[in-house]
């Protein structure tokens, strides 16, 4: 959780720390659009 950050729009995972685009991965906006919205209220 602590290298998961918003790039480009999307939900996106550093990799290095440094912020750097050409490290990261990151998931394509529209499969996060199409993804089914789960309310867990464990989650804060």
């Amino acid at each position: 959780m602590e290298r998961c950050t918003i790039m480009n729009d999307t939900l996106a995972w550093d990799l290095s720390g440094c912020r750097d685009e050409t490290n990261c991965i990151d998931i394509d906006p529209d499969t996060l659009y199409g993804l089914e919205v789960i309310d867990d209220p464990g989650v804060a």
